[in-house]
């Protein structure tokens, strides 16, 4: 039987040196328990890749960077890089094929 996927990595595989104790009810322990058999981790990884994917995301929403990296952003969308030859060809070839598509032929 194939290992079922793991969390994500970066809470899972870090060293584990801290302990968290939380309080929850029964049922709450009865559902994790379950669930983690079912996805073949232990209840600690469960909990560990379902808060850390919060985390992130809660985090991403306020991440910031840099002046100079924010500024070399916007000047790159302003300065879009030069059309390629290859790439226009290409388009103009399937904007060729779809008008024979819409104004077949007549046979």
């Amino acid at each position: 039987m194939a290992e079922p996927p793991r969390p994500d990595h970066r809470w899972t595989d870090a060293p584990r040196t801290e302990r968290l104790n939380i309080r929850v009810s029964a049922d709450f322990k009865s559902l994790l328990e379950q669930a983690a058999r079912e996805d073949g981790v232990s209840g600690t990884d469960l909990i560990i890749g379902a808060t850390g994917a919060r985390i992130d995301e809660i985090l991403m929403r306020r991440t910031v960077v840099s002046d100079r990296f924010f500024d070399d952003l916007l000047a790159a969308l302003d300065e879009p890089p030069a059309p390629d030859p290859a790439l226009a060809k290409a388009f103009r070839r399937l904007e060729e094929l779809r008008a024979d598509a819409a104004h077949p032929a007549d046979a």
